[in-house]
C-alpha cells in the first residue's frame, strides 16, 4: 500500500500493539518504546507508521486481544500518579497485554489487585529529604481505595449472610397453666433440645448448636394465658418450620407433664406466620454503605500512619 496514504486510528493501534510485542521480546528499551509509540500515535501517513517500525522484524503471530481488555487495564492504571503513568504506563501495559491469554476481555481480580496495590506503593514512596507531608490527592486516593474495598466487602458479606426471616406462632394455655413459668418452660433446654433434633432444623442447618437455636427463639407471655413463640431462620420456610417445631415441642412437653389430663393441654391458637422483615436489597445497601465508610476511614488512618515523624510521605 502506498506510503503516502493517510493512516487510520486502527492502523495506529495495530502498530502500537506490534511495538509492545517487540518491547516484551526485549528488542526495545523503555525509552525506545516511548519514542516509537509517540511517533506511531502522531503518524499521519502509512509511511510514518512504517518508519516507527524501522529495524524491527515482523512479529510472530500472537493471540488476538480484545480492545476492551486494554481499555480496562488503562482504567486501572489511573490509580497511579500522572507522572508515573507518563513514564511507565506503556511498559506495564505491554507486559500485561503480552501475557494475556487469547479471548481474555477483562482483567482478573489478581491483576486488578496487583495494579491497585502497586499504585498505592508508588503514591506512598518517601520523598528525598523527608520534608514533604501527605498531599490531599494521595489521601483521597487511599480513602477512595479503602471505600471501594469496604463497599465490595460489605456487599459480599450482606449477600453471603442475608437478614434472618422471622415467624411467630401463638399458643393458648388452659387456665390452670396461666403463669409466667410456662413461658420459661417453652424456652427451656428440654423443649429446645427436641426442636434442635426436629427434621425442620436438621434440614435447614445440620449440626446447629443449642446456643444458636436459643438465640433464634424468643418466648413471651402476651396475656395471662397466651404465649407467643418467635423464631428466626435464613428463609421464610425455615423460620415458619422452626416456630412450629418449638410450639409442638412445648405442647408435647406439657402433654407429658399433664399425665393424660386434657384440661392441662396447651393448644396452638394461630399457626406460624412470617412477619415483615428487612428486604435483602436494603440490607445489602446498608451493609455496603457502612463498609464503604469504614474503608474510607481506614484509608485516611493509613495515610496518617504512613507518615511517621521526620520521614514524611509524598502522596501526590
Amino acid at each position: 500500500m502506498d506510503d503516502h496514504f493517510r493512516a487510520s486510528e486502527a492502523d495506529r493501534d495495530r502498530v502500537a500493539v506490534v511495538l509492545r510485542i517487540h518491547y516484551a521480546a526485549g528488542r526495545l528499551t523503555p525509552s525506545e518504546l516511548d519514542d516509537r509509540l509517540a511517533a506511531a500515535l502522531a503518524a499521519v501517513t502509512l509511511g510514518d507508521l512504517r518508519r516507527a517500525l524501522t529495524g524491527l522484524p515482523e512479529p510472530e503471530p500472537g493471540p488476538p486481544h480484545d480492545s476492551r481488555l486494554e481499555r480496562r487495564y488503562r482504567r486501572l492504571m489511573a490509580f497511579f500518579p500522572a507522572r508515573y503513568r507518563h513514564v511507565h504506563e506503556e511498559e506495564i501495559l505491554a507486559v500485561l497485554m503480552t501475557a494475556a491469554p487469547e479471548g481474555k476481555c477483562r482483567p482478573s481480580l489478581a491483576d486488578a489487585a496487583d495494579l491497585i496495590l502497586g499504585a498505592l506503593r508508588v503514591r506512598c514512596q518517601p520523598v528525598r529529604g523527608g520534608l514533604a507531608g501527605p498531599g490531599w490527592r494521595g489521601i483521597l486516593a487511599l480513602m477512595g481505595v479503602g471505600a471501594a474495598a469496604g463497599l465490595l466487602a460489605g456487599a459480599g458479606y450482606a449477600v453471603h449472610d442475608p437478614p434472618l426471616r422471622t415467624s411467630q406462632t401463638i399458643v393458648i394455655l388452659p387456665l390452670q397453666l396461666a403463669t409466667q413459668a410456662q413461658a420459661q418452660i417453652a424456652g427451656s433446654r428440654p423443649v429446645l433440645v427436641k426442636v434442635l433434633h426436629s427434621s425442620t432444623v436438621q434440614r435447614a442447618e445440620p449440626g446447629m448448636s443449642l446456643q444458636t437455636l436459643r438465640s433464634r427463639i424468643q418466648v413471651q407471655l402476651l396475656t395471662s394465658n397466651v404465649i407467643s413463640i418467635t423464631a428466626q431462620g435464613k428463609t421464610a420456610t425455615e423460620a415458619v418450620g422452626t416456630a412450629n417445631a418449638a410450639a409442638n415441642s412445648y405442647i408435647q412437653y406439657a402433654h407429658n407433664a399433664s399425665h393424660g389430663n386434657r384440661r392441662l393441654w396447651p393448644e396452638v391458637l394461630d399457626p406460624a406466620a412470617v412477619m415483615p422483615g428487612t428486604p435483602l436489597l436494603t440490607h445489602v445497601l446498608d451493609t455496603s454503605s457502612l463498609g464503604a465508610l469504614c474503608g474510607a476511614l481506614l484509608g485516611a488512618l493509613g495515610a496518617v500512619a504512613l507518615s511517621p515523624p521526620r520521614r514524611r510521605i509524598r502522596m501526590t
